[in-house]
Formats: C-alpha cells, structure tokens, sequence
C-alpha cells in the first residue's frame, strides 16, 4: 500500500478514457470496437450489452512498474527508481464499464444507445524535484528546480447515443452524443512551483502558486491555530454518487471509416470532445507564497519519511469554487492491408490532448477478418514508458453470445506488479436477427483455409 501511495505522490495522482484499448481499434468484427470509433457498425441485427458486463475496460500506464520501487513494502529502490525515470514522466489510470448497449443495423444505418461508467486520469513531473526528493537537495546548491505538477481527473456516467451511416459501400461514418454527470473530478487550474537550495546554508525554499479545483464528496478540517487544511476526510455514499444529476455535462465523438479499392482500409475518430460543470461537493486548495525550510534535506530510503516530508510542503488555502472542466479530447487512426482474405496487417497510433501532458501510443497488429466464429488478434505496441508490450486480442461467436477478451500487454495479466503498461478488456453481448440460423454472425461467412474445419462444417 505504502508503494501505490508513493507512486501518487512521485507522480501527482491524488485519485485512485486515457489508455484505450490499443489491440482493439481495428478489430471492427469485434462490436465493441465502436467505442473507439463510432463509425463502426454491426453487421447486421441487433446487439445488446450483458448488463454490467458488455464491455469493462481498464489501463495504466508508469513510469516505473510497482516492483522497480524496492523489494519490501517500507523501503525504496532510491538508484533504480531514478534510473528508469525520465525528464518528464506521466502516470495515467482508466477504466470504464458498460452498463447498457441497445444496437440495431436497419441496411446503411447504425443505431445504438449507450450508458457508461468512466474514469480517466493523467498526471506529470519532471525528474529533478523527484530526484531531489529522494536523493537530498546537496546537488542542486545554487540551483532553481521547476517542479510544475500537472494533474487532471474525471469520473462520470455517459448516456451517449450513436449514428453510424454507410455514405456509398466504401464510407462509413458516425457519431455519438453524449449527456454527461460528473461523479468526481480533480483539476490543477496552476502549477508553479519552484525549490531554491541556498548556497551558503543549504536551506531549501518553495516558490508556489497552486490552485487545484475538486469535486469530491467529503469535509476538510480547518487548523484553527493556522488557518490552513489539517486534514481531509472523504466521505463517499453509493446513493449518492450514482443518482447525482448536479454536475452535468455535454460531449461528442466522431469517426469515420474508408475502404480502398486495393483493398486497404483507414479508421480515424476524434473522442471526448466536450465538457462537465461542476457545482457540488466542491472543494478548492491554493497555495502561493514560500516556504523556507532549515538545510540540508537528506536523502531517504523510508517510505513514511519520504511521504511526511512531501506533506510538510503543503500549507493549503481553502474555499469552495465552482468550475468547468474539459474532457481531454482523444486522436485516433489506424491504417491496415489484406495479406489475404483471411488476415489483415495494420498499425494505429493514439494521442490525447492533456494540460501539461501527451499521451501516446503506437501499436502494430495483424488480425483475423470474415471467420465464422472466432476473431483473433495479435499486436506489438510502445508507449512512451514503455517499448515492449505483446498484445492479444480474441473475440469468440458461439451462436447468438459474443465474448470479447483484449489486452495490449498479456504479461501483465500474470505479473501485473512488473509492467509499466497495461490494458485489459473484456465482455459478453448478445446478437439478434441476422438470419444465419445462429451458426455465425456475418451476413456471408468465409470458408477457412483448414480443410478439417471445412469438412466439419460440411
């Protein structure tokens, strides 16, 4: 526990959709891909989510993994956790789960209507404030470190309704809009901060103006001796969260997808395009001024003193604020070419537009299309902290039940405590009315090249 706390102090994270599924974009025999590109459709029929469990999708992505930290669960790894930081490093968390997909495909037009869970997080620190934290501030005498922490959480419900409209047989497009209310939220509107050692004393001073904007239900308690933040005691209802229609919000999503003549296909969508006001359960925290403290700062390989040494640095203002707060719109494309009719070669790349951050990732895949009962994918991709993640991708139609499995890292659902990156997703839905008698759900199944299976078929 100790190591996960010390990890959103390193990186900003005060909480706990910003890692998609990366495996998934290109798989359009997979229903679920139209969450990352609205423009896909069904094939044909209807398709309806299992309750709860159509799709649950989660991600992270780290600098350093949970094990680089240090063996035990009180000590840090000082040299190898400065080793595997970089300049600027990001830490970002989501996942979503869907609790209703209503679908239906009438000839060139896909409808489907949507409710879901969602949280996102990025955070960013450079590597100097973090190293002096763990390493002590003698080498950094005479010197100005810029800190600058940036932060950025929402989580929400999304009732999103979805067009997608086939232009001419080539061209696919779509579009999903969303009514949106906000659960919780975390938000630095600034992020100045500065640590100065004096070269004569060795003294550390702290230059800040900080503002950070919440929406989180729970009290602060008030020093009445300071006047500033001694605690804060979150109090979170169920009920509460789950019929909360006070903080409300809009967004869209757009997607297209284009086939060429030889054979090629390109997907591309733009997402989370949109906005959520927020007016309860506010909470505001400031901080502007310095603060001086008697040097020199030492190096610490304790966990509880590395933690009390980073609240001591924080004498917070407080008052109550209502606020806007933006989604962090998400670019998405991804190109792929027919090896034969049976397998399809591609690569995809992701952006996502942060304050003070930018996610990305590229993945190679080659994937599976037109088999009567299972999708197969497999995909290779790199992340900023991280270059080497095998992913898998499997999509099982046994009649009218499809189960989706996805991760873009598979050795992280076995060591999950090694991997700097990760995404799983999974899920059940049910497919209606394609009048292929259940067998499959293409409107014109492919024989696979295995005579065995055909003959089976036969």
């Amino acid at each position: 526990m100790k190591k996960i706390l010390l990890l959103a102090l390193l990186f900003c994270n005060y909480t706990l959709l910003a890692q998609p599924n990366m495996t998934l974009y290109q798989m359009h025999d997979i229903t679920q891909s139209n969450i990352l590109n609205p423009a896909v459709p069904i094939s044909c029929g209807w398709v309806v989510g299992f309750p709860g469990l159509g799709s649950i999708s989660v991600g992270a992505s780290t600098p350093v993994s949970y094990n680089d930290l240090g063996p035990g669960n009180d000590t840090l790894d000082v040299n190898n956790v400065l080793s595997k930081i970089r300049n600027k490093n990001m830490l970002t968390t989501s996942a979503a789960v869907n609790l209703i997909t209503i679908g239906y495909r009438s000839e060139r037009t896909f409808y489907q209507f949507t409710v879901n869970e969602r949280f996102s997080q990025v955070s960013s620190a450079p590597k100097d404030p973090v190293e002096m934290l763990l390493k002590g501030n003698a080498m950094y005498v005479g010197k100005t470190i810029k800190a600058s922490p940036s932060v950025n959480a929402i989580y929400y419900r999304e009732y999103a309704f979805n067009i997608a409209r086939e232009l001419n047989p080539t061209l696919w497009v779509g579009a999903r809009a969303k009514l949106l209310f906000g659960r919780m939220s975390l938000k630095m509107a600034r992020n100045i901060a500065e640590f100065y050692t004096d070269p004569g004393t060795y003294d550390l001073s702290l230059t800040t103006d900080l503002l950070m904007k919440t929406s989180i239900p729970g009290e602060v308690i008030i020093d009445p001796y300071t006047g500033k933040i001694s605690d804060f005691e979150v109090n979170i209802k169920a009920g509460d969260l789950s019929f909360n229609t006070s903080n409300i919000g809009a967004g869209i999503d757009l997607g297209l997808v284009k086939d060429f003549e030889n054979g090629m296909q390109l997907s591309t969508s733009l997402l989370n395009l949109g906005f959520i006001n927020w007016n309860k359960n506010l909470h505001t925290f400031s901080q502007k001024g310095t603060l001086k403290f008697t040097g020199p700062f030492s190096r610490t390989n304790e966990l509880d003193a590395l933690v009390d040494t980073v609240k001591s640095f924080l004498h917070l203002d407080y008052t109550e604020e209502s606020y806007a707060q933006l989604l962090s719109p998400m670019l998405m494309a991804g190109i792929n070419y027919p090896v034969n009719d049976f397998l399809r070669l591609g690569i995809t790349g992701m952006a996502e537009f942060q304050s003070g951050a930018l996610p990305w990732a590229i993945t190679a895949i080659g994937f599976t299309q037109g088999l009567p009962i299972v999708d197969l994918g497999l995909s290779y991709t790199v992340t900023p902290s991280s270059f080497f993640n095998l992913g898998v991708g499997i999509g099982a139609h046994l009649g009218p039940v499809d189960i989706h499995f996805l991760a873009d890292n598979i050795m992280a659902v076995f060591k999950p405590f090694d991997a700097k990156y990760a995404t799983v997703q999974l899920g059940i839905s049910f497919r209606f009315g394609c009048g292929d008698g259940g067998e499959g759900r293409r409107d014109t199944p492919k024989e696979i090249p295995c005579p065995a299976y055909n003959q089976y078929r036969k």
